[in-house]
């Protein structure tokens, strides 16, 4: 926890506290704008807030859990389970190992039930997340795996709860690191949701996407550039998954070449997309985005998460492609013909996108997409 950054208790933005921040960035302009911007924002949205004074909003809430409760109670009544890994915590010998996600979903009339007894306990390293994190993957995971009109609130949850054994790679206590949580763990929570609805959901759920958010970090004196690489949808029951795009617990959009190499001393070498590395099948994942670059200023250090087996399909089978992003320095060994300094996607390994989508329409009988009805 202590090695993630500067951490601020809760305090006032003075002046001071301003200075403190601004004293930890490489980059202190763009972290003054950043700063300005949030303040703009919360300025208009208290104006606007206020605004809503004597508005029923617990009438919005209400809503939302009326909707919910109608979607599960049109649900079979049963428990699911489902379970995949993330293949790895960190860079020592003693994280390279997998860390298993375990969840059994249970639908009883208009109450659900999502319980991941069974996951691994914390781990060093920062592939962990609090509990608030699985919650927003379950709730994701619920509203698109049945009706995703269904409102983003409170109310919305109030049939369903979530019970994450506390100290476990889903709700990691202090003094755990949680950096890559947001950015790893909740895509394979939502995995997980989502794998375990598919039986009870059957026409609604595809099989897996890339499961990461591809977080690329290179920087130097002065600059930094952080990317979060786009892959593949998994495939769906209605046909295949969208290419080059961001899925689950992601949204970010494509940083333009252009704005990219302007800003930045970096120089991209091609932009493609990785046909056919979302495996075979009727309905096969989208293919992953590869955008190899170059790094004209080589005075900064280079961090990339983006790891996991390959992508789970339909049928759990797991014939989506992997993805392994090099980074080229003096000091490593690189593929033939690589320079120092370029960000390497080889082409024999590219990141998941996805695998096969079930042979028919219907997920057919229980043990589909490894779901066990009890």
């Amino acid at each position: 926890m202590y090695q993630e950054g500067l951490r601020l208790p809760p305090v006032r933005l003075t002046p001071e506290v301003e200075a403190v921040l601004l004293a930890n960035s490489r980059t202190p302009d763009e972290r003054r704008g950043d700063l300005d911007a949030q303040i703009g924002a919360n300025r208009l949205g208290v104006e606007r807030l206020a605004a809503f004074a004597g508005a029923p909003l617990d009438e919005v809430t209400a809503y939302g859990e009326r909707r919910m409760r109608a979607t599960l109670s049109a649900l079979p009544d049963g428990s699911w389970s489902f379970s995949d890994v993330l293949d790895s915590c960190g860079p020592a010998a003693d994280q390279q190992r997998p860390a298993r996600i375990s969840l059994t979903v249970t639908i009883d009339g208009e109450h659900a039930t999502f319980d991941f007894a069974g996951t691994d306990d914390q781990r060093r390293g920062n592939v962990n997340a609090v509990e608030a994190v699985t919650v927003s993957a379950v709730s994701f995971a619920l509203r698109a795996a049945t009706e995703p009109g269904i409102p983003a609130n409170g109310g919305a949850m109030r049939p369903v709860r979530v019970l994450a054994p506390a100290g476990s790679i889903v709700a990691a206590r202090p003094p755990a690191a949680v950096g890559a949580g947001n950015v790893e763990v909740s895509q394979r929570v939502a995995d997980v949701c989502l794998g375990a609805l598919a039986t009870p959901c059957a026409d609604r759920v595809g099989a897996a996407g890339q499961g990461t958010m591809n977080n690329l970090l290179v920087g130097g004196a002065g600059w930094v550039y952080y990317e979060t690489v786009a892959g593949g949808q998994g495939g769906k029951p209605s046909g295949p998954g969208m290419s080059g795009v961001h899925t689950a617990m992601t949204n970010t959009k494509n940083t333009p070449v252009e704005a990219l190499e302007r800003h930045y001393p970096m120089r991209v070498l091609r932009y493609r997309l990785r046909r056919g590395s979302g495996g075979d099948g009727r309905h096969p994942g989208g293919g992953h985005r590869a955008r190899p670059a170059h790094a004209r200023r080589r005075d900064g250090l280079p961090h990339h998460r983006a790891a996991r087996l390959a992508a789970m399909g339909s049928c759990r089978r797991r014939t989506g492609r992997t993805r392994r992003e090099l980074v080229v320095s003096r000091r490593r060994r690189a593929p033939r013909r690589t320079p120092p300094g370029q960000v390497h996607d080889p082409d024999e390994g590219g990141r998941c996108a996805a695998d096969a989508h079930a042979r028919r329409r219907r997920w057919g009988p229980p043990g589909v997409f490894g779901s066990s009805v009890r």
